[in-house]
């Protein structure tokens, strides 16, 4: 599934691409929409998805300004950050930490444009590297 990101119950946005690379191209697309007026919405009024939310996913959707998302399994630092921030949030599994370097990375960062900043650098750094 990846990340999907609804409107009124409508599929406006879908990647699927590995890590947190798609939350990188929603914020794009948004961006993009958003600057052309052409679109009726504002990203509080937007129902996000995601395959799996951990910390770093959680942070990352705050800071593109999401009120609302599920995730098919969500992470219990993923579920206590969006409960911090007013976020409506949902899963199919709640479960305690999710296996991954980026969890463990962002486990005492609670700053959605700190974590942003740290992440945008580690994506840069995977893409230049990559290529």
């Amino acid at each position: 599934m990846g990340v999907q990101i609804f409107c009124n119950e409508k599929l406006i946005f879908e990647d699927n691409g590995k890590w947190l690379h798609p939350l990188f191209k929603v914020d794009t697309f948004l961006k993009t929409e958003l600057s052309t007026k052409k679109t009726p919405f504002q990203v509080e009024d937007l129902f996000l998805k995601d395959t799996v939310i951990g910390k770093a996913a959680a942070l990352m959707i705050i800071h593109m300004g999401f009120r609302k998302c599920h995730g098919n399994l969500m992470s219990r630092l993923a579920k206590n950050t969006f409960e911090d921030f007013g976020v409506e949030s949902t899963s199919d599994e709640l479960i305690e930490a999710i296996e991954c370097r980026t969890e463990v990375l962002l486990a005492n960062i609670n700053s959605p444009a700190e974590a942003w900043r740290m992440l945008k650098e580690r994506a840069d750094k995977a893409v230049k590297n990559s290529g």
